[in-house]
């Protein structure tokens, strides 16, 4: 094999349904797992949510491990679809020869053949059915497992199947249809790549869509991005890492007509080799306005730190940028997979899901952020806990795999070495119960200490364990009381900062402990069980933003108040 790029260098394992080595989880619940079973398998390097295969009424999911083979470097390639109620493997799928690549890349097809069961696509760039690289995609059937068709590149090193997706109903005949992406194709000139499109009734291909220039790598990433312009066709979103039309290698992504294969939009990134368009994805209806938006990932964007990497959210419908994420440290490469996460904390807005596979920091763990459609803010990150192990490198909207009503997220980590050496792994994550946030500022005490914020227990209606604030650097033997409010603000506030927003309730709080006669000795707790929670008002899904208060006879009045950050509830089932 002579090309590799992404690759680092590998059975995949049996899929889990029981928490054993994972990432750090910030408090949400492994659901499933499944490692490769041997040295470099590489799984976890491509993940997809799938619909309900099993007819158990829950999501399942499918694991692409591009570096499986009968010897280590072998690169034949495995794809495994596993349960997400049970964690059991439903299908397991092997590449047909050597260096093929398969499972590179895995996406949820939709129903193809109209049996009321999704389908599934894996690519394999490597395959050299055609010619050398060429590349081969692979559509299986989600009822039974079996093959319903491939297809291939047409020319040498077109890396046909690199990136493949489900592309919804394009030609209007009910039914699913395929896209994928061969990046290298010289149609348009060395590199300029294509994307094609593929009817799933009859494996006919709808549109042949190119690039425009050299090395433009068009088709790098696609994504279906469901009805944007609201014709009742599908339509696709297609990524050109490398395009050079803006800014020399700033990328770009466009939206495609599924109706007319015409460019109905594009983006255009913004910073000299960013890369925008490295990764792309419907993002589902994030600001509910009744039209599906668009995630694109620009990993290479130095915006905050040399490669920290971005990601940004275009609304559907006026194809504005709703939100911006950047990462936050050197080459956390934030961007490099981005998904839909369907709605993960019950708010009725869809959220996204953004990998980041080198942060935090130069530690090298990785980490996936969900952030709120309904307002960009970060709902909750999980980390790898390896380091170098690529945790974030491939990430996915799980739907809901424990029935709990919230949708999960799925998270590939290929280069994790938990029985070999990079192996590789997936790992299926319950976002809920969401951990708190803290937000704003707190304000400092007479005594020069800035007052801190902890939590234990959980936020969860049904948790086991109540939630309670634990605050500490208080002036000891003072009053305290805490606010709850609907919004987050910063207003300035008895010389702070006022972090709750209207309406705001006000709750007794008790005395703050400690020896007054020691410095910034003052602590609190404060429980906040499920029964107060309802009694608030609080349900699965609302979100309350609390800061606590107290007394400091150190400063003069208006101001003898010192106040915490604002802290963010996200209340679960």
């Amino acid at each position: 094999m002579k090309f590799h790029s992404r690759m680092h260098t590998t059975v995949l394992g049996l899929c889990a349904a029981a928490a054993l080595a994972s990432p750090t989880l910030h408090a949400q619940s492994l659901l499933a797992f499944t490692t490769g079973d041997s040295q470099s398998d590489n799984c976890g390097w491509s993940v997809a949510r799938l619909g309900d295969l099993d007819g158990d009424g829950l999501d399942d999911f499918v694991v692409g491990c591009p570096g499986d083979g009968p010897f280590t470097g072998a690169h034949q390639g495995r794809a495994r679809v596993c349960s997400g109620k049970t964690g059991v493997t439903l299908f397991d799928w092997r590449g047909a020869a050597v260096d093929d690549l398969f499972g590179y890349s895995v996406a949820n097809a939709g129903d193809t053949d109209g049996d009321g069961i999704d389908e599934i696509v894996v690519g394999a760039p490597g395959s050299d059915a055609v010619a050398s690289l060429a590349g081969t995609a692979y559509l299986f059937s989600g009822k039974d497992g079996t093959l319903r068709r491939s297809w291939s590149g047409d020319s040498k090193d077109d890396l046909f199947g690199w990136s493949v997706a489900g592309g919804g109903d394009v030609d209007g005949d009910g039914l699913a249809d395929v896209v994928v992406g061969a990046w290298r194709d010289d149609k348009a000139g060395t590199d300029s790549g294509s994307v094609y499109v593929f009817s799933g009734a009859t494996g006919q291909v709808i549109h042949l869509l190119t690039g425009t220039s050299n090395s433009e790598w068009f088709g790098i990433a696609v994504a279906g991005a469901e009805d944007v312009d609201g014709d009742d066709r599908a339509d696709i979103l297609i990524g050109a890492f490398n395009d050079s039309s803006s800014l020399p290698s700033a990328g770009s992504a466009l939206l495609v007509s599924g109706a007319t294969g015409t460019t109905l939009s594009s983006f255009h990134g913004t910073w000299p080799g960013g890369n925008l368009g490295f990764s792309v994805a419907g993002a589902g209806d994030l600001n509910a306005d009744g039209v599906p938006d668009l995630i694109v990932g620009a990993p290479y964007e130095s915006v905050t730190a040399f490669r920290s990497g971005s990601a940004y959210v275009y609304s559907g419908a006026d194809k504005s940028l709703l939100y911006e994420f950047h990462g936050t440290a050197p080459d956390d490469y934030l961007g490099e997979a981005v998904s839909a996460a369907g709605d993960v904390n019950g708010d009725g807005f869809d959220d996204v899901v953004v990998g980041a596979r080198l942060e935090p920091d130069h530690t090298g763990l990785g980490a996936a952020h969900v952030y709120s459609g309904r307002d960009g803010s970060l709902l909750v990150e999980t980390f790898g806990d390896v380091t170098l192990s690529s945790f974030g490198v491939a990430v996915s909207g799980g739907g809901d795999m424990n029935g709990d009503g919230f949708d999960d997220i799925v998270v590939g980590s290929p280069q994790a070495s938990t029985t070999a050496f990079f192996e590789g792994a997936a790992y299926v994550y319950s976002p809920c119960p969401l951990p708190p946030m803290v937000y704003c500022t707190a304000k400092q005490t007479s005594q020069g200490c800035l007052p801190l914020i902890t939590w234990s227990g959980t936020t969860a209606l049904s948790g086991a364990d109540d939630f309670e604030l634990q605050v500490w650097n208080l002036i000891p033997k003072q009053s305290a009381f805490l606010l709850l409010g609907a919004a987050p603000v910063a207003t300035p506030w008895h010389g702070g900062t006022l972090c709750v927003g209207s309406p705001v309730k006000r709750l007794h709080a008790g005395k703050t402990r400690g020896n007054p006669g020691l410095p910034c000795a003052g602590t609190l707790e404060f429980a906040m069980p499920q029964t107060l929670f309802s009694s608030l008002g609080l349900v699965p899904g609302s979100a309350a933003y609390v800061q606590l208060v107290s007394r400091d006879p150190g400063l003069a009045p208006p101001d003898a108040l010192i106040s915490t950050a604002g802290l963010r509830l996200t209340i679960c089932p």
